[in-house]
């Protein structure tokens, strides 16, 4: 229709074939801000490919913002707006460079790792910066500041005498609370965090896992309350803290915090799910990682079923992300097998899918 109606309007040829780009993509900005993972250098330069120039790239980034916030005014929140500036400014950079070709990310990585022994070298003996800095997934080292990793790093280093670190630090500004979990990797673990969030009225919006070869995890979530708040109350994170610490020494059960949380009774109807589950497997997108969409009827606790099935199917999370709409919600996992392959065996794919449906629709 685009022809025509561009014709009617008298646009140019370039204007025409603007406002087609426009259309043709207007999902596509809002689809990689909130489902994918913005730290993954090669889905940023296929999508800044995309965007072919900065300014089809602004006028989608103003196009999304418009079409999300005419929804509703609950559905815009500033969690997305972060999500969305964060993708505009990474595409942005490439366009401007010019370039889209990888970088060498082992040179990178080195330099990186140079910048944060110097700014720790007062702090942490340089031969235990060095092995710790080795150690660290090279994808964590290229994705986050230098002056974060080296924040990062302190609290490795003082895992030497404590088995769990919990740190939140708030961003107001953005609607949410950034929680940096550093302890020993235990089989399970993310589904432990999950459990415990949920048990304390926790929300994820996002999270990202870094195992070191030392067996050390740096965990980072972005969290909120249930409605969308900032939690600043020192008392509500210091009984998250505790329950963690419960359940990694093995003096609490996950499920029971679960449980505990939300209740059902006799009188409690089991909801029917107003759109049936859809899950969509994606081994395209990343080089490293097996993406999946799921796509059901919010629950309380769903967070924690769905990342203690995919831990009973032998996969680990990479990334998550995760997002709810009034009562649907649109989750993300980036997972690997126990030897850190991609999930590509029809017969494997199969299963992944029908054991999470099942395990959502049998969740009460």
């Amino acid at each position: 229709m685009i022809p025509t109606i561009a014709r009617r309007m008298g646009l140019s040829k370039e204007g025409t074939e603007r406002l087609e780009f426009l259309v043709r993509q207007h999902l596509l900005f809002a689809h990689i801000a909130q489902r994918r993972d913005l730290s993954d250098e090669k889905m940023l330069l296929q999508f800044a490919r995309q965007m072919g120039t900065s300014e089809n790239l602004k006028m989608l980034y103003l196009l999304t913002i418009a079409d999300i916030r005419a929804v509703g005014s609950d559905v815009w929140t500033t969690w997305k707006a972060a999500l969305l500036n964060e993708l505009y400014e990474k595409a942005f950079s490439i366009l401007e460079r010019g370039n889209f070709e990888l970088e060498a990310s082992g040179e990178r990585a080195r330099a990186i790792r140079r910048t944060v022994r110097e700014m720790v070298e007062y702090d942490i003996p340089a031969t235990v910066a060095r092995e710790e800095l080795r150690s660290l997934p090279i994808r964590y080292l290229l994705s986050t500041p230098v002056k974060v990793v080296a924040e990062q790093l302190r609290l490795l280093v003082g895992l030497n005498d404590r088995d769990l670190v919990l740190q939140v630090r708030h961003e107001p500004d953005y609607g949410y609370s950034e929680v940096t979990i550093c302890t020993f990797d235990v089989y399970g673990l993310f589904a432990m965090l999950t459990g415990v969030m949920a048990a304390n009225g926790v929300n994820i919006l996002g999270a990202q896992i870094n195992t070191s070869k030392k067996g050390k995890v740096l965990d980072i979530l972005q969290v909120n309350s249930s409605q969308g708040l900032v939690i600043t109350d020192e008392r509500r994170w210091q009984k998250v803290e505790a329950d963690l610490a419960s359940v990694l020494h093995g003096t609490v059960a996950v499920e029971k915090l679960v449980e505990m949380r939300e209740r059902p009774t006799l009188l409690t109807a089991k909801p029917a799910p107003k759109v049936p589950t859809r899950i969509d497997i994606d081994n395209d997108v990343s080089d490293e990682y097996t993406v999946i969409d799921i796509y059901t009827h919010d629950k309380v606790g769903l967070l924690y079923l769905i990342t203690s099935t995919l831990n009973r199917l032998g996969l680990y999370i990479g990334v998550s992300k995760i997002s709810t709409k009034v009562d649907q919600v649109a989750d993300v996992f980036y997972v690997r097998d126990i030897f850190g392959h991609k999930i590509t065996a029809d017969e494997k794919l199969a299963e992944l899918k029908s054991t999470l449906a099942q395990a959502i629709d049998d969740w009460q």
